[in-house]
């Protein structure tokens, strides 16, 4: 049996109260329901610490690069090692006409004195002196500037095999000197101790060949050298003969007229 329920409510007024204010109330818990979910995405937004921004900065200064951290101890970095360093030898020789072979031997060796260098020979139509490699360009020419070059003459000599060569050697001669002074201790006889002994004596010549080889050409290398070689000029002019075979037109007197005789 169906039963209308509309008197009911309309006599109750607690029922009444409640069809009134139901449309509130769920307006009232629909706003609330939207406010706590954009709260939680709001919640999601990274924040960057101790930074009032917006957010579009933020992302920005999030992607530039960092600089470089600086060395611990201050210092720069340096930079990748590039190609190996060559290692050359500067040598050069001139030939010059002076006035004066042991005038111009004094002003050069002035000159290697001046210029941080040596002697290294020294006569009176010769002079051979050293001075610092990267002054070389400019001693040649200073040489040339002393009389009338006749002739000229240098070369670079790259020794960058042969030095790093001879440093090899070095290193393996001391090694195995090394280990033969080991075993002198594990000879088992006289004969085996004079074996090892002649040996060694043998590395040693050859090590302090070795250290003489290097030194000098570190000195070849650090030095550059010169060579000049003087002559004087002469101050007497040749005559060359003015009548050739036929002597007898001397006598009539030529010469004078012509002006190419004798005084």
């Amino acid at each position: 049996m169906a039963v209308d329920i509309h008197p009911l409510i309309e006599d109750n007024p607690a029922m009444r109260v409640k069809k009134i204010h139901l449309p509130s109330l769920l307006f009232g818990l629909l706003t609330v329901f939207l406010s706590t979910n954009c709260s939680a995405q709001k919640s999601n937004v990274p924040i960057q610490a101790g930074h009032n921004r917006p957010m579009g900065e933020a992302k920005l200064s999030a992607e530039a690069p960092a600089p470089a951290p600086a060395p611990a101890d201050g210092t720069r970095q340096q930079s990748a090692p590039g190609v190996l360093k060559r290692l050359l030898i500067y040598e050069g020789e001139v030939s010059l006409v002076v006035v004066s072979p042991d005038e111009t031997i004094d002003l050069l060796k002035k000159y290697a004195s001046k210029t941080g260098g040596y002697i290294v020979y020294a006569s009176r139509t010769r002079i051979t002196f050293r001075i610092p490699a990267a002054k070389f360009r400019d001693g040649m020419n200073h040489v040339r500037t002393l009389g009338e070059v006749t002739d000229f003459h240098e070369q670079v000599v790259d020794v960058t095999r042969q030095f790093r060569d001879l440093q090899l050697r070095l290193k393996s001669a001391m090694a195995e000197r090394e280990k033969l002074i080991q075993l002198i201790g594990q000879a088992k006889n006289l004969k085996d101790v004079l074996s090892i002994r002649k040996e060694i004596r043998s590395l040693t010549e050859e090590i302090e060949r070795i250290k003489a080889q290097l030194a000098e050409m570190k000195e070849l290398i650090s030095y550059s050298t010169i060579t000049v070689h003087l002559r004087q000029r002469s101050e007497t002019p040749v005559v060359r003969p003015l009548y050739g075979p036929y002597r007898w037109l001397e006598t009539l007197g030529l010469d004078v007229l012509m002006g190419g005789g004798r005084q």
